[in-house]
């Protein structure tokens, strides 16, 4: 169903029941302050910023709803609200009483789902994603909830919500310059997560020497007949080993 709130009534009644960052969703950009300032400054202008997708959760899950779309713009209304950043020098609490009036008064378009499954979420983010900057990896972490998508990211990264243990080999690091202690990048675009896929790509083959494309991952993640305790088992050897060397063992 679609419906239209206005951002008094979203931060009221609905922010709380929303995960903003559930498995599926995109992380957080880190290109700067430019794109949460451009969107706060497009609404108190009056310019729409789109439709806001949801979908609706089982019982039982901690929150009502998941995002599925426009993640990061749910998250830029609260920040902006609660004065976590500033729009044209200005925090929230600093706008005259006119400014913070259309900005409550702001009309939200929400389309909300029902309980779908994995596969279906995944799907409908993808569709709605094709004509916006997102690469290949963040398409194939849109399949959420599934073990291969959490077998790669529960390694990598530590995941809100979940008591997951990283991988030793991703410990991040105490040097803000640097992501990981023992890497020399960082997972930006999730383009450390698709480095480790590719590696657990060659463990489904029988032959482990080769490559792996962009369709070779779809597939494996697609896939309904992995050996998850085989594929669990190798990733660990496969990053022990990799730690060694980064340690010089």
């Amino acid at each position: 169903k679609r419906i239209t709130i206005t951002v008094k009534d979203y931060l009221d009644n609905w922010w709380k029941y929303i995960d903003c960052q559930p498995l599926a969703q995109r992380l957080p950009v880190t290109e700067g302050p430019e794109k949460r300032e451009g969107i706060i400054d497009l609404m108190l202008k009056g310019i729409d910023i789109g439709q806001i997708t949801i979908v609706k959760n089982t019982e039982g899950s901690l929150y009502t709803y998941d995002s599925l779309d426009g993640g990061h713009r749910k998250r830029y209304i609260w920040g902006f609200y609660n004065g976590k950043f500033t729009v044209n020098g200005k925090y929230f609490n600093q706008l005259n009483l006119i400014e913070k009036t259309i900005f409550e008064k702001y009309k939200l378009s929400f389309v909300i789902y029902e309980s779908l499954d994995v596969f279906t979420r995944g799907y409908i983010f993808r569709a709605l994603n094709t004509t916006t900057d997102v690469n290949h990896m963040e398409m194939l972490n849109s399949f959420g909830d599934i073990e291969i998508a959490n077998l790669i990211r529960f390694n990598v990264r530590s995941v809100q919500g979940y008591d997951n243990s990283i991988h030793e080999l991703f410990t991040p690091s105490a040097n803000p310059k640097n992501a990981f202690r023992y890497l020399d990048f960082n997972n930006s675009r999730l383009k450390t997560e698709e480095l480790l896929a590719r590696s657990v790509f060659r463990y489904t083959q029988p032959n482990l020497l080769g490559a792996s494309s962009d369709e070779d991952l779809k597939s494996m993640y697609q896939s309904e007949k992995l050996d998850m305790t085989l594929l669990s088992k190798k990733t660990k050897e496969h990053c022990d080993f990799l730690l060694k060397c980064a340690l010089n063992k």
